[in-house]
């Protein structure tokens, strides 16, 4: 996947270049065509359905991102148990992601 191509804010890809750099990702998906914003992207795991991340950048300060992350045990169409995570450094976004999707 050639993650400068995608349709998205150059915010967007750089997230998703960092997590490349550091974690193998052929477990995960990314859904372009629901999420129409390029301030915004899902990202879904493969073999586990329900377990995804929401990433955006709007509303965010300057090199800011919010996440919300999605579990298998929720029903379908329901709120997420819990509000967005708001202004997280790429950093910690990247841990974050590396964690809930158990990157190696």
């Amino acid at each position: 996947m050639n993650i400068w191509a995608l349709p998205k804010d150059a915010t967007i890809r750089v997230a998703l270049l960092r997590l490349s750099g550091d974690h193998d990702l052929q477990e995960l998906a990314l859904d372009c065509d629901t999420e129409r914003s390029r301030q915004a992207i899902r990202i879904c795991h493969r073999r586990i359905p329900g377990l995804s991340a929401y990433l955006f950048t709007y509303a965010q300060p300057h090199g800011r991102y919010g996440l919300q992350l999605r579990y298998p045990t929720e029903a379908p169409g329901a709120a997420p148990p819990y509000g967005p995570l708001e202004e997280i450094d790429l950093e910690r976004l990247t841990e974050l992601l590396s964690m809930h999707f158990e990157l190696t």
